[in-house]
Parts: C-alpha cells; sequence; structure tokens
C-alpha cells in the first residue's frame, strides 16, 4: 500500500505501523526528510497505524486518513498523537484505547470528529470539529478555543471538560450523568451543577444535560416579539430526566462575562420553558455571584430547557393560549390564558379585516405580578355586519411602565357557520343548539353528536333530512355554561362546529 510520509517526528520507541497493511515504526527518534523544512503533510491511505503506549507521534503538518478504495484507515492510539495543522478521516477512522490527542498547532485547524480518550489544546488558535465528537475521559483547552459549529462533542459519563473564561470549547456538549439524591453533580464541569432533594421518592435519576453556547444559542423572550425585544445571553441549557417532577432541586448555573450580549452580570436571571413550548417563563434567581460568574435557583421541581437574561426587564406574561371562536352567528368570542405575570397592566384588543390596519376595540385589566393561571375572555359583537369574510384578532400586552408586546394572530371565518349548506348556532332563549341543512337529495340521513371539550358524548342522534332546507335541535338545558362542539357526519362528509352556551 502506498504512504505518504513526510516531516513527520516519533519520539520515544516502537510504534508498529505497517507493510501490506501495518508499517512499523521503531527507533527512538524518527526523523523524515529535514527537520529545518516546512511542515508537510502525511497521508495514510487506507492502512493501519499503532502508537503504543509510552510513545508520541509528532506530525508537523496535516495528517489525512483516507481509504484506498478497498480497506480503510484505523488507527489505534495508547500512546501520544501531536498533530499541529488540519486532521482528516472518512467516516470508518476511529480511534481506540485510552489515547492522547494534542491539537498541538499555534494557529487554526480543523479536526476530524472521531472517538477521543483524552483531547488538549494547549496552544492557542481556533480549532473546529469536523463531525460529531466522542470524549472518553478528558477534554482540556488550555489555550484557544474549540468550535463545534452544527456538531456536538459528548462526554461520556465519567468525562470531564477543562476551560476558562477565554479557553474553552464554543457550540453544543451534552452528557448522561446518574444522579443520587441529595449529593451534588456539576455534569462532568459542562456548566451547571445540579443537587437532587432528599424528598425525591426515588434512590437516583438519570438527566440529559446539552449545553449550547455562542451566538446561535442567544433566544428570544416571545414568539415574534414586536415592541419588545427580549433575548437571553449565549448560553442555554436543556435537561431531560427520566422521571420529571417532585425533584425538589438546587441548581447552580456557570457563565463566561463573554457570553453576556450586553446584559450586566448582576443583572441576570434565569428563565425557562417546557418542551415544546415557544415561550420562555421568568424565574428568578435565589442568589448570584458575579465574582464567581454564577446563579443559584433552590426549590425547582422538574427539569425542561433554561437560560438567562436580565432580571430588570424580563418576560412580561407568559401565554398559554389564545383562541377566537364565532358564536351566535354574530359574534366573535376570544379567550386567552397566562401562566404567569410580570407587572402586566392590562390587554389591548386589537382587530382588523385585511389582516394589516389594525384598531383597538377594547381593554380587559391584568393581574400585575402572578404565578396563578388566569383566563380572560372578550366579547366582539356583531362582527357580521363587517360584511368580510374573515376577521382577524391580536392582543397587546401592556406593562406598567409602558412597555408591550403582541401575541400571534387569530383569524375567525365568518363563513364558517354556512358550510356545505349547513348553518350552526346557540338560542341562549331557547337553550338549544339549532342547525339548519339544506339538502338536493331525496332523503339522506344525518347523524348529530353534541361532546363537551374533552370528548365526552352528551347527545347522540340520528335524523332523516328531506329535499329541501331541514331544521334540528340539540337541547342543552341543565347543561353547564361552556364551550361545545357540534358533529355532523352524512355519507360525504363530518362536519365539527364549536358553540358556547353562555
Amino acid at each position: 500500500m502506498k504512504k505518504k510520509i513526510k516531516n513527520v517526528l516519533i519520539s520515544q520507541v516502537p510504534v508498529p505501523v505497517s507493510g501490506a497493511g501495518i508499517f512499523w515504526l521503531a527507533m527512538l527518534v524518527i526523523l523524515f526528510l529535514v527537520t529545518g523544512v516546512q511542515a508537510q503533510s502525511i497521508t495514510n491511505h487506507g492502512d493501519t497505524i499503532y502508537i503504543s503506549n509510552g510513545t508520541t507521534l509528532q506530525i508537523k503538518g496535516s495528517f489525512n486518513n483516507t481509504d484506498n478504495g478497498t480497506s480503510y484507515p484505523y488507527i489505534h492510539n495508547e500512546g501520544i498523537l501531536r498533530v499541529d495543522s488540519n486532521m482528516t478521516a472518512t467516516t470508518h477512522t476511529v480511534y481506540t484505547g485510552q489515547d492522547t490527542f494534542i491539537a498541538s498547532g499555534a494557529d487554526s485547524q480543523n479536526i476530524a470528529g472521531l472517538n477521543y480518550y483524552n483531547f488538549f489544546v494547549p496552544n492557542g488558535g481556533l480549532k473546529a470539529f469536523n463531525g460529531n465528537t466522542n470524549i472518553g475521559r478528558l477534554i482540556q483547552v488550555s489555550n484557544g478555543i474549540v468550535n463545534t459549529y452544527t456538531d456536538t462533542v459528548t462526554l461520556n459519563p465519567t468525562a470531564l471538560i477543562l476551560e476558562d473564561s477565554v479557553a474553552y470549547v464554543l457550540g453544543h456538549v451534552q452528557i448522561t450523568r446518574v444522579l443520587t439524591k441529595g449529593v451534588r453533580d456539576s455534569f462532568g464541569n459542562i456548566g451547571t451543577g445540579i443537587t437532587i432533594g432528599p424528598a425525591y421518592t426515588h434512590a437516583y435519576d438519570t438527566i440529559h444535560c446539552v449545553r449550547n453556547t455562542g451566538a446561535n444559542a442567544v433566544v428570544t423572550g416571545q414568539v415574534q416579539p414586536t415592541g419588545y425585544a427580549y433575548q437571553g445571553i449565549e448560553r442555554n441549557f436543556k435537561l431531560t430526566p427520566t422521571t420529571n417532577g417532585n425533584l425538589g432541586m438546587t441548581m447552580d448555573w456557570q457563565y463566561r462575562t463573554s457570553e453576556l450580549n450586553s446584559i450586566p452580570a448582576g443583572l441576570l436571571a434565569t428563565f425557562r420553558r417546557e418542551e415544546g413550548e415557544l415561550m420562555w417563563n421568568y424565574v428568578g434567581y435565589s442568589s448570584r455571584d458575579i465574582a464567581t460568574h454564577r446563579i443559584i435557583n433552590t426549590g425547582q421541581d422538574s427539569l425542561s430547557e433554561w437560560t438567562f437574561g436580565s432580571s430588570s426587564d424580563p418576560l412580561p406574561i407568559v401565554l398559554l393560549n389564545f383562541n377566537a371562536v364565532l358564536v351566535n352567528k354574530t359574534d366573535g368570542y376570544l379567550t386567552w390564558a397566562t401562566a404567569s405575570e410580570i407587572n402586566n397592566n392590562s390587554f389591548a384588543v386589537n382587530r382588523s379585516t385585511d389582516g394589516k390596519t389594525w384598531q383597538q376595540i377594547g381593554q380587559v385589566k391584568g393581574n400585575g405580578t402572578t404565578n396563578d393561571i388566569h383566563n380572560y375572555n372578550y366579547t366582539d359583537p356583531d362582527i357580521n355586519l363587517l360584511a368580510v369574510p374573515v376577521v382577524y384578532y391580536q392582543l397587546k400586552q401592556v406593562d406598567y411602565n409602558g412597555n408591550y408586546t403582541f401575541s400571534q394572530v387569530r383569524e375567525l371565518d365568518l363563513t364558517s357557520v354556512t358550510t356545505n349548506n349547513l348553518k350552526v348556532w346557540y338560542s341562549q332563549s331557547e337553550d338549544e343548539v339549532y342547525i339548519n341543512y339544506n339538502t338536493d337529495n331525496t332523503s339522506e340521513n344525518l347523524r348529530l353528536a353534541l361532546t363537551d371539550m374533552q370528548g365526552k358524548i352528551i347527545v347522540n342522534q340520528n335524523i332523516e333530512a328531506a329535499k329541501g332546507q331541514n331544521q334540528a335541535t340539540l337541547n342543552m338545558t341543565g347543561l353547564a355554561k361552556a364551550f361545545y362542539n357540534v358533529t355532523i357526519i352524512n355519507n360525504e362528509m363530518t362536519k365539527i362546529f364549536r358553540v358556547l352556551k353562555d
């Protein structure tokens, strides 16, 4: 097999490496070519290289590992491999054993994403992983920055990451740990510490932690914010436990000053959101230490996604839902709910008939600062007189200090009660749902069902519709004031309408 070897320094002894697949490098010091010439690259073309314990292979240039069409390069490292420039590898190249890899160049290096036992960065420069990387024991950045970009560094459960305020791993780092209740776990020095409370019902729990840092880790405080520019720092965490709830945790967080995103360290507080949610919830802090770059939260019972922002300008509200429905064929009925509010003065209800030009049609008082769930509603009467097919609604939440933010837009189709010759509405005076249906068929069977919002069937009946106009009713006597679904089924369609008994 052909090998290209230029300017390679191998210190200490026996490094097996091959002839027909295995080339043996030996001797105390072997110097290929002249040491004074410019550093050149090495290509391992489909061979196997062994670096034995106590041996250092130093490559003054780049190290390229490629397959030769019939075999793949394989490196078994139990010693030290130093590479001063880029290192590339096919996906089949793997590192096994208790190896040490040193990205020893003083300038930028691109390093193949592989399995490393120890990975050291001592001499500065920007190092970039090309591919997902696994660390078996230790990744230590003493001088320089390692950027994962879109890839991820995975620490084995017992592995550690050592970094400081100016030398660190940037991007995605993850680890899975088994925690014992009452014992603090540092997650391999990833930047968070968790102590599960003694009242937790399990003796231990498995928690997966992903740390994201850098400009791409900045999160926005609200979905499509308009007029409210909340942003977090350049760091966030996602923690996923095997069992979530009743954890009674103390959580301590660390950050770098370079991640503050113009937010004063003395104002930092924590925010969180549940998986699948778009809104961040203000948590605050139990204590914070500017000198050690640390924030502590106590009494936390569940895990999710966490980030850090300014406590003087936190998220105003956490909006659980916002809905608009048509009732009685004439009125727009808006409902929304908040999980928490901070300095929330009011909600302005805005309406548009084209989705572009808005006018305020009402106002609902907020609940100031609260961590309880609050439900709100607003009725926009006689919107059928607007003579438009669609009406748009949006909430404008206003703080006591005048800051404001907008909700998402909700559309209300004014033709939704006249679909496939169907008209459905609730009559308060009769306490009944009326269903008008027009058909050209001589005879037609309709199935009607009235259900609550949990899907429980309250009324289920069949009617025979004759050619022309037909009317049926569903009695709602004795039912609570709430929303209900009316389902209408024939051989060609299934339609569901929502009505409000008020």
